[in-house]
């Protein structure tokens, strides 16, 4: 499951946003980047210092700085406006079934919405209501 952590860095005076899959960095940004200022060997050395989660804890600790987990946006409004197809179905029944999945199934739904979008345009599918997504399990097809 993929995770996000923010630390402040008092060097470059923003939040670096570093995302893991499976303890593995996938992904990395600036939280100001038009202000930030960065040498190529400084963002080298900041990405191969934070390969893994383990590694940007004991990175951030010598450093005396925090790293504080990123709370993924779970409600119903998140997922209905993600999945952005609003002409079909039942935005009422599609909430309903959405307050009966647990955390995990919900984090899964909306981490499968970039794959399923991509699975849309290869095989020329139509998207399926919210509903049918959710009661069927989609994201389990990705």
């Amino acid at each position: 499951m993929k995770k996000t952590y923010k630390v402040f860095s008092s060097k470059y005076d923003c939040y670096l946003s570093f995302t893991y899959l499976n303890g593995l960095l996938c992904g990395f940004q600036f939280e100001n980047e038009s202000e930030i200022r960065l040498d190529v060997d400084s963002l080298v050395g900041i990405l191969e210092a934070s390969l893994t989660f383990e590694n940007l804890t004991h990175f951030a600790k010598s450093r005396k700085m925090a790293v504080v987990e990123v709370q993924a946006d779970l409600s119903f409004e998140a997922f209905w406006n993600a999945y952005n197809y609003k002409d079909g179905g039942s935005k009422k029944k599609a909430q309903a079934i959405w307050g009966r999945l647990s955390e995990t199934n919900k984090a899964a739904a909306m981490a499968s919405l970039p794959k399923y979008e991509q699975f849309l345009k290869r095989s020329q599918t139509a998207k399926a209501f919210a509903t049918t997504y959710l009661n069927q399990e989609r994201w389990n097809n990705q």
